[in-house]
């Protein structure tokens, strides 16, 4: 489900992790226990991580504590290892950010980083806050970059709106797209609640694109739920690796848990994870749970970032298998 902002002053912590834990329920997953990445300030989340330069390049949603209204925004961090990293410094107050107000949006959240034909491409969900996310028919914006660092606006306008018949009625968030020898495909997860007219829930979503801007949207769910996440799953990653595609999500039920299915064909069938492969450390930083996969198979190991959620704090964790 979308992070839940809460307004607050806190103490900037950046956490070092050094040591490793492996989480007993999650066979071959290696947990980092504390978060990796806090922003500056320690309400962020939803990490897209891509290889950059010899490093790794991140977006990822930040807070920005000085606007009216206050909200979310899509910012940058750069690493060297994936694990240790930095706002991109940019001069913005907000540090790092490359969202700003539009006519269509003045709250961003949820991206997702590609780099497709030496352009690198970040999509986002934004919104004109209506009394909270679920009122303001979230919609998706691109922007663009030469270097992966400055970004523009591909257009004034939004390239992916709710449908108000289909199954993102209520909103759509959290994009993942992989790029095809024949063009693009898109995950997302679609809002199908209080203007639905299908069974309500939160449904795994597809699009199909010839050149990643202009997007037709599948009539049908990919995947709606499982059995240990009843009303839905959000927040998908989609990958390809050796012949199998992965999904990658996030179970809607407190506290959230991250789970996969697998298939040799975009248009199933699905092998489901009966149980959760990634779930909180039960320390305070994740103790709501962890959120948002971005994942990337690198150097022989699957790479996960996420975001963990705690009372009072939204920072990034990472594990690796």
């Amino acid at each position: 489900m979308k992070m839940i902002y809460v307004v607050m002053l806190l103490f900037l912590f950046i956490a070092g992790c050094e040591n490793e834990v492996l989480l007993e329920d999650a066979d071959g997953w290696v947990h980092y226990p504390e978060p990796i990445f806090s922003g500056q300030h320690p309400l962020i989340g939803d990490p897209s991580v891509i290889p950059y330069q010899d490093g790794f390049l991140m977006s990822y949603t930040c807070f920005d504590v000085y606007g009216k209204p206050q909200g979310g925004e899509i910012c940058l961090a750069i690493s060297k290892n994936g694990t240790k990293w930095d706002i991109v410094e940019n001069g913005e107050k907000v540090k790092g950010r490359i969202t700003f107000d539009s006519e269509w949006a003045d709250a961003h959240e949820t991206s997702f980083l590609l780099e497709t034909k030496d352009t690198y491409y970040v999509y986002a969900i934004g919104y004109l806050d209506e009394g909270g996310f679920f009122n303001s028919k979230s919609k998706m914006g691109l922007w663009v970059s030469e270097d992966g660092m400055s970004y523009t606006p591909y257009s004034k306008k939004p390239i992916l709106e709710p449908s108000p018949e289909g199954y993102d009625s209520d909103g759509l968030t959290s994009p993942s797209i992989l790029e095809l020898d024949d063009g693009y495909v898109m995950l997302y997860a679609g809002f199908c609640l209080a203007t639905c007219q299908r069974t309500p829930g939160v449904y795994l979503l597809t699009a199909s694109s010839s050149d990643g801007i202009e997007w037709e949207k599948a009539p049908e769910p990919l995947l709606h739920n499982v059995s240990w996440s009843p009303v839905g799953l959000g927040e998908p990653e989609l990958t390809y690796s050796d012949g199998t595609y992965t999904i990658y999500f996030t179970s809607t039920e407190n506290p959230h848990a991250i789970g996969i299915a697998t298939s040799n064909s975009l248009s199933g069938p699905w092998n489901i994870s009966e149980a959760p492969i990634l779930v909180s450390t039960g320390s305070a930083w994740d103790k709501e749970g962890v959120i948002a996969p971005s994942v990337l198979n690198k150097d022989g190991k699957t790479h996960v970032w996420f975001h963990g959620m705690g009372k009072k704090s939204i920072e990034i964790g990472y594990a690796h298998n």
